[in-house]
C-alpha cells in the first residue's frame, strides 16, 4: 500500500472512527482505518461491551436471588470468575468479528498500526515490528479516543483503572472505587451484587454529578439500601499500601481500607504524538468538526473522545456521522459545510436501578430562571414494577410551563436505559407534552411510565392518585 493515495486516512478504530470511516466507504471514498490495537476502540474491548456483560451477570444473579417471593427459589449463586471471564471475552471477540466483518464489506480497509500526522497530506504507519511508512491523503480524521486519567494522589500501580477494573483475576473482598459518575457508580454496584464489600467515595455532594440532583438521591439511597457504603464530598488525598491491604485517606480526614482501589476519575484525550505540535495548535480541541483545520490542499479534523477526553460512544457513533457528512461534502465541493451538532446526547448509568436521561435538568431549568412544569411518576405504581417486584424508580418530564414543549426527561428504575431512546426523540423534536401523547404505548411496559410522567405534566394523572406535578 505504500506511496496509495487515499481519499480518507482515519487514525483511531473506535466508535467515531468507525462510524465514520464506514460512512464515508458507503459514499465511494477510498478510506483506509488505521487501528493500533483492536477495532471497536475502548468501548467495545475494554469499556461498554464487558461492562455490560458483567453487569448482565451480575442481574441474573440477583433475579435469581429475589424470585422467592413469587415461589422460585435457587441456591445461592456462586460465581465462576474465570469463566465469566471467558465469557466475556467470547462476547467481545464475537462483536468485534462482526465489525471487522462490516468494515470489510463496506469497503474500508484496515491496517493494524500507530497512525500519526508526518505532513500536509501525510501520515505515517508504525507496524507492531518498527517499520515505519507513509501514506498520502485528502483528508486525515483523528480518533483516537481518550486514555483513563490516573490519580496524583496515589502511587504508580496501585490504584487500578476503570478498564482495569473489569478484569481482575479473582473477586476481592473488599473494593473501594473512588469516583461517582457513570462508571464508578456502575462498578461499585457490580461487584457489591456479586458478594464484594464496596465502599464508594465521590468529592462532589452526590453521585453522578451531572445527571438531575432528584434522580441522584434516588439511586444513592437504593444503594446505601444494598449495601453499598457511600461517602459523599469525600476528596481523596491519599492512597497507600498497608499491611492488610490498601488504605484510602480523604481530605476531611476518613480513612477507608479495602483491598482493591479502582480509581474512576474520568479519561484525558489521547491525541497522536506528533498531531498537535505539526499543526501548530493550541490544543487538540481545535480540531472539532466546527473548527475544521485546513493545512494546504489537506483537511484535518477530529471527532470523539479525542475532543472531550470523557464522552459516550453513543456520542461518539453520533458525532462519527456528522463528520463524515461532512467530510464527504468537502471531497465533492471543496467546501466544509457548517457544523449540524448532534441532537442532545442521553446520559446513563447501567447499575441497579439504572439511571438515563436527556436534556437540561431540574436544577439547570431553574439556575436559568426558566418556568417549567414538572410531571413525575413512581415506577413501582407501574404493572411491571409490580410484577417483577422492583419499587425503586421515578420518571420525571420537564417541560416549558408556556408552551408545553418537553426539555428534558429522567429517569432512574428498571431498564430505564432502553427508554432512553424514546425520551432522545421526545426532547430533540421539540415535541409538546400533548404530542408526546399521542403515541400508543404498550400495556404493560416499562414504556407506560414516561407516559404516566407526561400525563402528570399536564395535571392529568392517569394510574397515580398522587398529582406529581409541580
Amino acid at each position: 500500500m505504500s506511496g496509495e493515495w487515499w481519499d480518507v486516512a482515519v487514525i483511531g478504530g473506535g466508535p467515531a472512527g468507525y462510524t465514520a470511516a464506514i460512512r464515508l466507504a458507503q459514499k465511494k471514498w477510498k478510506v483506509l482505518l488505521v487501528e493500533k490495537d483492536q477495532v471497536g476502540g475502548t468501548c467495545l474491548n475494554r469499556g461498554c461491551i464487558p461492562s455490560k456483560a458483567l453487569i448482565h451477570l451480575a442481574r441474573v444473579k440477583r433475579k435469581a436471588e429475589t424470585a422467592t417471593p413469587m415461589g422460585l427459589s435457587f441456591a445461592k449463586g456462586l460465581v465462576n470468575w474465570e469463566m465469566v471471564q471467558n465469557w466475556v471475552q467470547q462476547v467481545i471477540g464475537s462483536l468485534r468479528s462482526g465489525l471487522e466483518t462490516i468494515l470489510r464489506n463496506s469497503g474500508v480497509v484496515v491496517e493494524r498500526g500507530i497512525g500519526d500526522i508526518i505532513d500536509e497530506g501525510r501520515i505515517q504507519v508504525e507496524d507492531g515490528g518498527g517499520k515505519r511508512r507513509e501514506v498520502k491523503c485528502r483528508a486525515i480524521l483523528l480518533a483516537t479516543g481518550s486514555v483513563p486519567a490516573k490519580p496524583s494522589f496515589a502511587p504508580e500501580g496501585l490504584v487500578l483503572t476503570d478498564e482495569e477494573g473489569l478484569f481482575l483475576p479473582r473477586l476481592p473482598s473488599s473494593l473501594i472505587v473512588i469516583g461517582g459518575g457513570s462508571t464508578g457508580v456502575e462498578l461499585a454496584w457490580l461487584y457489591a451484587s456479586l458478594g464484594v464489600s464496596v465502599t464508594l467515595l465521590e468529592m462532589m455532594p452526590r453521585l453522578l454529578p451531572a445527571a438531575d440532583a432528584e434522580i441522584s438521591d434516588l439511586l444513592d439511597r437504593s444503594f446505601r439500601r444494598q449495601g453499598i457504603k457511600v461517602l459523599l464530598s469525600s476528596r481523596v488525598t491519599q492512597v497507600l499500601p498497608t499491611h492488610n491491604g490498601i488504605e484510602v485517606r480523604t481530605e476531611s480526614g476518613e480513612t477507608v481500607t479495602g483491598s482493591v482501589v479502582i480509581g474512576a476519575v474520568g479519561r484525558k484525550p489521547n491525541p497522536p504524538q506528533n498531531a498537535v505540535s505539526r499543526l501548530s495548535l493550541q490544543e487538540v480541541s481545535d480540531l472539532a468538526p466546527s473548527r475544521c483545520y485546513q493545512w494546504g490542499q489537506c483537511l484535518v479534523v477530529a471527532a470523539g473522545d479525542l475532543l472531550y477526553g470523557s464522552g459516550t460512544a453513543h456520542g461518539a457513533i453520533a458525532e462519527g456521522v456528522e463528520t463524515a457528512r461532512m467530510l464527504d461534502q468537502w471531497l465533492r465541493f471543496g467546501q466544509f459545510p457548517p457544523y449540524a451538532a448532534p441532537a442532545p446526547v442521553p446520559y446513563c448509568a447501567f447499575c441497579h436501578p439504572e439511571v438515563a436521561g436527556v436534556g437540561i435538568t431540574e436544577e439547570a431549568a431553574y439556575k436559568q430562571g426558566r418556568a417549567i412544569t414538572v410531571g413525575r411518576f413512581l415506577i413501582r405504581a407501574s404493572g411491571p414494577a409490580r410484577i417483577e417486584g422492583e419499587g425503586d424508580g421515578l420518571i420525571k418530564v420537564l417541560a416549558d410551563s408556556k408552551t408545553g414543549k418537553i426539555l428534558g426527561i429522567h429517569m432512574v428504575g428498571p431498564y430505564v436505559t432502553h427508554l432512553a431512546g424514546e425520551a432522545s426523540v421526545l426532547v430533540s423534536q421539540g415535541l409538546t407534552v400533548e404530542e408526546g401523547l399521542k403515541a400508543v404505548r404498550i400495556h404493560p411496559s416499562w414504556s407506560e411510565g414516561i407516559g404516566e410522567a407526561l400525563w402528570a405534566a399536564l395535571g392529568e394523572p392517569l394510574h397515580s392518585l398522587h398529582l406529581g406535578r409541580r
